[in-house]
């Protein structure tokens, strides 16, 4: 089974490690698993396969099979015996294999010459367009990366028929020690800069048309889509920023507040990554979103759910506030028994739909 990484036999022996390059995978230490690896690999040609179980002559296995051929995630038992394969469930069964568009990996050049990793998602009716219309989506954590596997909320977005850009910024987890400490105290700064220029990139590959890019996303995306509506307002027509982080300060009050969990490591933590205001707050306030309104041009749709504790709900009620004393374009929409995680099945399809409808009526496809 596999656990932090590693890949551990049922005696707890470690035979392997998961790791992430452009994409999943899992690097054997024992020739006979590795064997086993490319066997399977060359079974099924171009998908990304793990080996979930396996009998203890290694000649019975439980596979999972993700990619072109199996884009909605396909379970398999494999008898090499007598190399007989049969499909026993999906990971998304209501998915069709029409409807699931590869990420594709590339590389650009940030505008100090540092060369940035991003998945390109291309619409699922127009693989092959020019000039379209786009979606920058910056990931949560903000260490953390996008793998490049199925993404329900980048796959959503491509059949709706927009490109979806997922850089993998500065301060992203993955990419070793120093791509991960570049992040600290860039928050709206050089992270932001390294997911501008994948738009940029993107224009200028003919991809995507500049006049018609939106940005969103959720938890730290959620902050860089509010970053991007008030710090590169000219960059984007529309904004939607989900379980965002809009006023640093009061983020930074919360995790330092009596009883606010894992205080000693939080409260380290964001304040390493984004700064301190006990000596520097007008630094923070620059960077915080809900401070800068006056700036926003585009309309900005904002989601987050009433349960949330790792963000609370009082951040984008911040946001609400600020927009809406400022008089811009704005929609709120409260998920109400819904976590930070989009736990629920009927949370995330609403969260889609409102999504798609702000996307449709702001920047159609």
């Amino acid at each position: 089974m596999a656990g932090a990484g590693l890949v551990t036999l049922r005696n707890g022996r470690v035979i392997g490690a998961g790791i992430a390059r452009e994409f999943p995978e899992t690097v054997y230490f024992e020739p006979d698993w590795q064997q086993l690896k490319n066997t399977i690999k060359e079974s099924f040609p171009g998908d990304r396969v793990s080996v979930r179980s396996s009998s203890d002559d290694l000649k019975k296995h439980i596979l999972y099979l993700e990619g072109p051929q199996s884009p909605s995630g396909e379970f398999l038992f494999l008898d090499l015996n007598s190399m007989d394969a049969k499909t026993i469930g999906f990971q998304y069964p209501a998915v069709k294999a029409a409807n699931v568009v590869p990420a594709r990996w590339v590389i650009y050049s940030a505008r100090d010459g540092t060369q940035i990793p991003a998945y390109i998602t291309m619409p699922a009716a127009n693989p092959n367009g020019k000039n379209l219309a786009a979606n920058v989506m910056p990931h949560g954590g903000p260490r953390a990366r996008d793998f490049g596997d199925f993404d329900w909320f980048s796959q959503s977005l491509a059949n709706a028929g927009y490109v979806v850009i997922q850089p993998q910024f500065r301060g992203s987890a993955g990419f070793g020690l120093e791509w991960d400490e570049a992040g600290a105290k860039q928050w709206g700064k050089l992270m932001q800069d390294d997911v501008s220029d994948a738009v940029k990139y993107a224009v200028a590959q003919g991809i995507i048309d500049p006049k018609r890019v939106c940005i969103l996303g959720w938890s730290y995306g959620g902050y860089a889509a509010g970053a991007g509506a008030t710090l590169t307002p000219d960059l984007y027509r529309c904004v939607v920023a989900g379980a965002g982080v809009f006023d640093l300060v009061e983020m930074l009050r919360y995790v330092d507040a009596p009883g606010a969990r894992d205080v000693d490591t939080s409260v380290l933590y964001w304040k390493y990554y984004i700064g301190n205001p006990e000596t520097d707050r007008a630094g923070v306030e620059a960077v915080s979103p809900s401070k800068q309104v006056a700036n926003v041009k585009a309309p900005i749709l904002l989601i987050h759910g009433r349960l949330d504790t790792t963000v609370p709900i009082k951040q984008s009620e911040i946001m609400r506030d600020a927009l809406q004393a400022a008089g811009k374009v704005h929609e709120y929409v409260v998920l109400e028994q819904e976590d930070h995680y989009m736990s629920f099945p009927q949370t995330r399809t609403r969260t889609i739909q409102a999504m798609r409808d702000f996307l449709v009526k702001h920047n159609p496809p």
